[in-house]
């Protein structure tokens, strides 16, 4: 199959949009496909970007990236299915859809790749300035030629400003650990972490804007030299009181009980579970829910003063 002609963009939500912007800088050959009545495609043709519907104009392709949410990706491609050529690369960013709706066995004709870029979409477009970089994880159990789509993958991550060599997994085991780092550290520990720490410290008596700087922002810098650094070089760097503190409440911390609960995350994870709750859960309303409890939040009015007060400074400067 030739890879010649442009791959396909399905979407144009902030993935679709980072990779659109690298492949631009590439010169990759691509284009937008969205649906008939979509509101993203006046926004995409004012990017100077060319768009085609999804529907009988996709048989013209033979390359498409499934950048949808998750929770839309099986219907679309439903949509699309009685409009593609047989042997169709159809590539996705996460392996949730893959694994969890077996897209495998509803479309079998089609050759369904793992394309994950480990990076949000700003970190993305700073990767073709570079000054960023990031890495890729690909599975390619359901390709129909292992070596020629293992190839055409680099290939495609050399245009999207990734770091080579590419990851080699699968679908399940990057959607498993991606699911299970969320809930474990990303999405949890780290952003309740800090807002249980702001909050207690501010009971006690210390300035929100003290209190905010120690929890919220110092979170960067101590990530940022756990990349630079490594994990052995990050207790090089820290001071002795912090080496110290830290060593006393990790002890104190990951205890059995709090083994028990990634076990528990995990197992869920492991035998579907978690896919009941997501089906039973309406999303919008689970978000705006989040997102209303965090605008409460005392640590969210100092977050924009002080992003506030930042920006005036540049302006003044």
């Amino acid at each position: 199959m030739s890879s010649k002609l442009p791959l396909v963009i399905i979407g144009f939500g902030s993935q679709a949009q980072a990779w659109a912007h690298n492949f631009k800088i590439a010169k990759r050959a691509f284009v937008i496909a969205l649906r008939r009545e979509s509101s993203s495609i006046k926004a995409a043709q004012a990017a100077g970007y060319e768009t085609i519907q999804i529907g009988p104009e996709l048989n013209s392709y033979n390359d498409f990236a499934l950048l949808l949410p998750d929770h839309l990706q099986s219907e679309v491609l439903l949509t699309m299915a009685p409009h593609l050529r047989e042997g169709s690369r159809i590539i996705y960013a996460h392996g949730w859809a893959l694994t969890r709706n077996k897209l495998i066995e509803q479309h079998p004709h089609f050759s369904h790749l793992l394309f994950a870029p480990k990076a949000i979409a700003s970190a993305i477009k700073l990767a073709a300035t570079g000054m960023n970089s990031f890495r890729v994880v690909i599975g390619l159990e359901f390709s129909k030629s292992f070596e020629y789509d293992h190839e055409w993958l680099e290939d495609l991550a050399r245009d999207l400003f990734a770091q080579l060599p590419l990851i080699q997994s699968s679908a399940k085991e990057e959607m498993t650990a991606d699911l299970f780092s969320e809930q474990s550290l990303l999405c949890s520990l780290l952003p309740y972490g800090a807002l249980h720490s702001f909050n207690f410290l501010v009971n006690k008596g210390i300035s929100p804007e003290v209190a905010y700087i120690e929890c919220w922002s110092e979170v960067k810098l101590i990530a940022d030299a756990m990349i630079a650094k490594g994990p052995v070089g990050l207790f090089e760097l820290i001071s002795p009181n912090a080496l110290v503190g830290g060593e006393k409440a990790q002890a104190q911390i990951f205890n059995q009980n709090y083994s028990n609960y990634l076990s528990k995350l995990y197992d869920d994870i492991e035998s579907g579970h978690f896919f009941q709750e997501i089906d039973d859960l309406d999303i919008d309303k689970v978000r705006q829910d989040v997102l209303s409890r965090w605008r409460k939040e005392a640590i969210n009015a100092m977050h924009n003063k002080i992003s506030k007060d930042h920006s005036d400074e540049k302006a003044n400067n």
